[in-house]
């Protein structure tokens, strides 16, 4: 409240007519509709005032809403502000000698003033929460664009690339699981052809042996000698055979190595519908016809060298080779066929190892991927609810801005 106001409303007898006070010149502005609830809500809350200032203001009023009807411009109010001052100015020339509105003299009005200076505090106190709410007003509202920015950013996330590259790293994931289980599947192979390469071949010496300590104790020493000459060429044909099945299995061995390292194979393994009877059934079947193939060639040379054998020896002894040539023959495949299940009684329990194996690696790699999985979907959750607890905030401050606008007044 300026200075002028305090004298003019609150002080009655200090009347300071010079200076235009700020509740005039308010209700004297052109076109002021709300002239005439200010105008009553003035003096009937000051009831101290002059009455010249109630009629002053009372022919303010009717000239404002004049103007504001007319719409003639600031003309009327301008004259009515000149007439209130002359009205005043005559009023204190003639001494005040108006009567008072309510028939009483201002210095029995003390108490309406202090409730006019109550009033003016609370006036006060009011514009100044005005302000502070104002300046609250644009706090929150700086909030709520930062909490929209980020609505936007979380919209902004697209969760469907996040799932794809998700996706790409677990086949990822899997394509060098099952090349390591190749890999693992071929070193093992390879050992185990090794070693069945090594049995075979301490068979094919202890034969070789046995068979020589027979001839040595059935045969004379001419036909030993020509006995021992065969089998000499038979063990440097043999020594010649196992040279180049060495070299054809290192062969072997290097291209698969490059092609491993080359190629890219995908293994696919389906637990659920794997049966091993099934496929030791089939490794059985598959290794009893290369045995029985195999065989059938020795059994061939067998023959043909038995013939050539039998030309050059008398008729007397045939009997006698044939005898020993079948022994010897039932042994040769005796310990082949015990050769044959050693090996593939290694082969399924090295299959059932490497089964146990893949089933672990693939479960642990289950267990990993639902944890990430979960974790995903907690994460997901938070970021739902942190907006959605936003969303409640934003519409909870939207709604007390509103409260807040409808009960100041303000119009956007």
């Amino acid at each position: 409240m300026t200075p002028e106001e305090e004298r003019f409303g609150v002080e009655g007898k200090n009347w300071n007519f010079d200076s235009e006070p700020a509740f005039l010149r308010l209700w004297s502005q052109p076109g002021c509709w709300w002239a005439d609830l200010r105008a009553d809500t003035c003096y009937n809350s000051l009831p101290s005032i002059h009455p010249v200032c109630v009629n002053a203001l009372d022919s303010c009023r009717h000239e404002a809403l004049s103007s504001a009807v007319m719409q003639n411009g600031p003309e009327p109010s301008q004259f009515s502000l000149e007439n209130l001052r002359n009205l005043i100015e005559g009023s204190a020339q003639r001494g005040f000698d108006v009567p008072d509105s309510g028939g009483r003299p201002f210095d029995d009005n003390a108490g309406k003033r202090q409730t006019l200076n109550g009033l003016n505090h609370r006036l006060e106190d009011y514009l100044r929460k005005v302000i502070h709410l104002k300046d609250k007003n644009q706090i929150l509202q700086t909030q709520i664009d930062a909490i929209e920015s980020e609505r936007r950013e979380s919209r902004g996330l697209d969760w469907n690339q996040t799932q794809e590259t998700l996706e790409d790293q677990e086949r990822q994931i899997k394509e060098i699981s099952e090349e390591k289980v190749k890999l693992i599947l071929n070193i093992k192979t390879t050992k185990l052809e090794k070693e069945d390469f090594k049995r075979k071949l301490e068979a094919e010496t202890t034969a070789r042996r046995t068979v020589e300590k027979e001839l040595e104790e059935l045969v004379t020493v001419p036909v030993l000698r020509q006995q021992q000459d065969n089998l000499r060429r038979e063990i440097e044909i043999l020594n010649k055979t196992l040279q180049q099945q060495k070299t054809e299995h290192q062969a072997k061995v290097k291209d698969l190595c490059e092609k491993i390292r080359e190629s890219k194979v995908t293994v696919e393994i389906k637990s659920e519908n794997s049966n091993l009877t099934n496929i030791v059934k089939e490794i059985r079947q598959k290794y009893d016809a290369i045995a029985k193939r195999n065989m059938e060639e020795m059994d061939e040379w067998y023959q043909k060298e038995l013939k050539s054998i039998q030309e050059q020896e008398n008729h007397h002894r045939s009997e006698l080779e044939s005898g020993n040539s079948e022994y010897t023959h039932l042994l040769k495949e005796k310990k082949m066929l015990e050769i044959h299940t050693d090996t593939l009684i290694s082969k399924i329990k090295y299959l059932e190892e490497t089964l146990k194996e893949s089933r672990q690696q693939v479960a642990g790699n289950r267990g990993e991927l639902r944890k990430k999985l979960q974790e995903l979907i907690s994460q997901i959750d938070e970021q739902q609810k942190k907006n959605q607890d936003l969303l409640d905030i934003t519409g909870s401050l939207q709604v007390q801005i509103q409260k807040y606008k409808d009960l100041v007044g303000y119009k956007h």
